[in-house]
């Protein structure tokens, strides 16, 4: 039997691997724009050896460390992380899918309507709890709110 929820799950899934390519692309950007900034200056000569040694010592740890895992995440990257989840959990709801589904139902998991947390969490192999976290944190900023009384939609 067809997955009538296919196209959702193909649409979420591409969605997700533009914000991970977006996400590298904006670290290598910013990695690349330390090392010109370094190249300038150490051209112009107004800077000492110490000054140079010290700035490439830093631009050598931040390139190493993009291959080394470090204790947990920053803020700022699990901010970037959590939002675009609870971005493609938006858009699986506007594609039709219920934000999350009650996990208290005793039906069998193969006879559940997926919802968009769970779409988001197959895809990323996370556990639907932990989307659902997320969105229930995140989730507001993609929720359309009414206007104040008095303003026109």
């Amino acid at each position: 039997m067809a997955d009538p929820f296919e196209d959702v799950r193909k649409t979420v899934k591409a969605f997700l691997q533009s914000r991970q390519l977006q996400h590298e692309a904006s670290v290598q950007h910013a990695r690349d724009t330390k090392v010109n900034l370094f190249r300038d200056l150490a051209k112009s000569g107004s800077l000492s050896d110490d000054w140079i040694e010290y700035a490439a010592s830093l631009i050598k740890k931040d390139v190493e460390s993009g291959s080394k895992k470090t204790q947990g995440r920053k803020r700022n990257e699990t901010l970037l992380r959590d939002t675009s989840i609870a971005e493609a959990v938006h858009l699986g709801v506007t594609l039709g899918l219920k934000a999350s589904r009650n996990t208290a139902s005793k039906k069998k998991d193969a006879d559940r309507t997926p919802s968009a947390c769970s779409v988001v969490a197959d895809e990323l192999n996370m556990t639907e709890a932990s989307v659902h976290k997320i969105w229930s944190k995140h989730g507001a900023r993609f929720v359309a709110k009414e206007p104040p009384a008095g303003v026109r939609k």
